[in-house]
């Protein structure tokens, strides 16, 4: 399954402290509210898929998401999304998954794409001007896969 989505936000940005307490940030909410059904759709039309899976993370850059990033800090939030989540009573998340530990999610990896690499992807033939490169939204897709167990040899 691969799914294009609103571009997570940071691990840093997830949380807050509020009266000794971690709560989730409004803007993480909201955007678990916007990817969640995103990812259902996409699930139920490709079937499901057993665990143990994989997830994989692609960040196409581009504004909102710049070389200065750290593209890990966003692989937290998407596999938090993938299972069901419970906020004040209200429910948040896909829950496509029952839980993102490692019996569950066996691989995680992240790739990234420069705005340079996310143009030519769309223009191969075409050198962009300066103004191009700053037009760019970045994009994000995940996709979950299963997972193959392949031991390394002499382990």
């Amino acid at each position: 399954m691969r799914v294009e989505i609103p571009l997570p936000p940071s691990s840093n940005r997830m949380y807050r402290k509020f009266r000794n307490m971690m709560v989730p940030c409004r803007d993480y909410l909201e955007w678990m509210r916007l990817a969640a059904p995103m990812v259902q759709d996409a699930w139920s039309e490709f079937g499901g898929i057993e665990p143990p899976v994989q997830v994989h993370l692609t960040i196409y850059g581009g504004r909102g998401f710049t070389e200065s990033s750290d593209a890990d800090n966003c692989l937290k939030a998407v596999c938090d999304m993938l299972t069901p989540k419970d906020f004040s009573g209200k429910r948040y998340g896909a829950g496509i998954l029952t839980d993102d530990n490692v019996q569950i999610i066996r691989h995680k990896s992240v790739t990234y794409f420069t705005r340079l690499e996310h143009w030519f992807t769309k223009n191969p033939n075409v050198k962009p001007r300066v103004k191009d490169l700053d037009a760019i939204v970045a994009r994000c897709f995940i996709e979950v896969v299963p997972h193959i167990t392949v031991l390394p040899e002499g382990e």
